[in-house]
């Protein structure tokens, strides 16, 4: 999942632990590191998606997917980027 803030949170808190959200990202460096409230998902750097073969980003918010799927080209990362 591409986004740690209010709408990335509700997300993966809804989707719960168990679910096959394996890996959060957010482009604030300083939430990389920390921990999602409620999921307790660590929170990465997009850069780190090249070390986990991602094939699909899910995002909540719209207004950011262009932006998205350029960071994540400019990464070398082919992943489908789906909006919930």
């Amino acid at each position: 999942m591409w986004g740690a803030g209010a709408k990335g949170t509700t997300f993966a808190n809804a989707v719960g632990r168990g679910s096959r959200l394996a890996f959060v990202v957010d482009l604030n460096p300083r939430k990389w590191g920390l921990y999602l409230p409620g999921s307790g998902q660590v929170i990465s750097a997009p850069a780190d998606l090249r070390d986990v073969g991602v094939d699909t980003v899910v995002i909540t918010n719209a207004t950011y997917l262009q932006e998205i799927r350029d960071e994540l080209a400019t990464l070398g990362i082919g992943a489908d980027v789906v909006c919930v």
